[in-house]
């Protein structure tokens, strides 16, 4: 899902469900996938190899600073990423761009 190269990236540990609303900052170690919404700022471990997925219909309202990520949704924010940036064809930045 995160990676095709990577097996051990598959396992997500953190999961934000299509039909839910985060109200706040999400901190999180290890994979991430967002599917809902998330009105505040995603942060990982990033002494790690943290990594987060936005799908299609997933939405960020808030800075994003993560290793790695995958994005296919909306990100209303900056996106620092200190590894790597994956932006799929239906992503979407209204914000700034680092890694």
């Amino acid at each position: 899902m995160l990676s095709r190269k990577n097996k051990r990236s598959a396992t997500i540990e953190t999961l934000v469900g299509a039909a839910s609303r985060v109200q706040g900052d999400l901190h999180f170690r290890g994979n991430s996938h967002i599917d809902g919404i998330i009105h505040g700022g995603v942060m990982a471990d990033l002494e790690g190899e943290s990594a987060l997925s936005v799908s299609e219909q997933g939405e960020i309202h808030g800075n994003v600073k993560v290793p790695n990520v995958v994005l296919n949704g909306l990100v209303k924010g900056d996106v620092v990423a200190t590894e790597r940036v994956e932006l799929g064809p239906t992503a979407r930045v209204i914000g700034n761009v680092y890694y």
